[in-house]
């Protein structure tokens, strides 16, 4: 009996136990709950007192000098935003500049397409960029012999074709090396006119380029009102040293040709290109000491053919530090082959001359 008993206060204990335990628990979570609030009433307390300890120690004097402060930082932080906002106005002005220069742009893109709009007015003339490169192809073959076969009629259809090329250009936006291209051949068919219209609209197009530039003073020379030479060819003298700076050295070395040639001024064209030469900063193609010896040989001095014959070693061994992807490099090679074939036949007939042959007057 007094085992049951002891079995039932047992039982009641441990269910009071429990209980207690589960009151414990939710105190000690509100406590936990509460420890935040508790923590940040104690700081404040500890700054009311520590203020209060300033103040009594210090005096109002030493308050006031803190609060000045705070105040000289409040003008510095002010500066700072000032700073801020005069550089999202800076920002502001940029931006209205940028949409100026987008909105001049596009109104250049209109201009562009209203351009273009000429493409659907040409009928017959959509084929004439096609054509002349055709037609420059084949005149590398009647080039070489006028003599062929169909020679005139290719000719006629040329002049004709860049006739139109011309008077389309005002409507077509045509690649300026087309335009620069088709004048040269028209030049090679011995149409001054015509080469020098088309090459003043390759300028036009592209007028920073030096070949460009250096081919239309060269028309203006050659079919140019008697007021315009003289211009013209001080001109191109004067772009002649920027020959290193182009990519096409040999044709503004050879428009300089044709118009010394034109004028009789050798000797004037030969002082530009030794002037060129004396420069060592820089380097100087191949294509210019070959032109060199082809000026020399025009210009009488007994000394000349020696000078030449210095021009073209100058002139090959430029070209060992050159490649054929180099433009002037097959013009470079054909002045020496002509100057080195001249050298020889100049030599050959003061030989005969000395020895009772052909006279000569070299």
């Amino acid at each position: 009996m007094s085992e049951v008993v002891s079995q039932e206060n047992w039982q009641v204990d441990e269910e009071e136990w429990k209980e207690l335990q589960g009151r414990i628990e939710a105190i000690a979570i509100e406590h936990a709950a509460r420890q935040p609030v508790e923590r940040l009433i104690q700081l404040l307390i500890y700054f009311l007192v520590g203020v209060s300890v300033f103040l009594g120690v210090f005096g109002f004097q030493q308050f006031s000098d803190i609060a000045n402060m705070l105040d000289e930082k409040i003008a510095l932080q002010f500066a700072q935003d000032e700073a801020k906002v005069l550089a999202y106005k800076n920002a502001v002005d940029d931006l209205r500049t940028a949409h100026e220069d987008y909105r001049a742009l596009i109104d250049g893109y209109t201009d562009a397409l209203t351009n273009l709009s000429y493409l659907r007015d040409v009928d017959n003339t959509i084929d004439l960029e096609p054509t002349v490169h055709r037609l420059s192809d084949e005149e590398d073959k009647y080039a070489a012999d006028p003599s062929l076969p169909g020679f005139d009629s290719w000719r006629l259809e040329a002049l004709t074709t860049l006739e139109l090329f011309l008077q389309t250009s005002s409507k077509q936006n045509f690649d300026p090396g087309l335009l620069f291209n088709a004048a040269q051949m028209a030049s090679r068919l011995k149409n001054k006119h015509l080469s020098l219209h088309l090459i003043k609209e390759a300028n036009r197009r592209r007028p920073l380029d030096l070949a460009s530039q250096a081919a239309m003073y060269s028309g203006l020379i050659d079919s140019g009102a008697p007021n315009q030479v003289e211009e013209s060819y001080a001109k191109l003298m004067a772009l002649v040293p920027r020959v290193v700076e182009s990519k096409e050295p040999h044709i503004m070395l050879s428009e300089a040709l044709n118009a010394a040639a034109d004028l009789g001024r050798y000797q004037e064209y030969l002082s530009v290109l030794q002037a060129v030469d004396q420069d060592g900063e820089i380097h100087i193609p191949s294509v210019l000491y070959s032109m060199k010896a082809r000026v020399l040989l025009e210009v009488p001095h007994p000394d000349n053919l020696q000078y030449a014959r210095e021009a073209i070693l100058q002139a090959k061994q430029q070209l060992k530090s050159e490649t054929s992807s180099n433009t002037w490099v097959s013009a470079a090679l054909r002045h020496i082959s002509e100057v080195e074939r001249s050298i020889r036949l100049t030599e050959q007939m003061r030989l005969e001359s000395v020895g009772g042959g052909i006279p000569s007057s070299l």
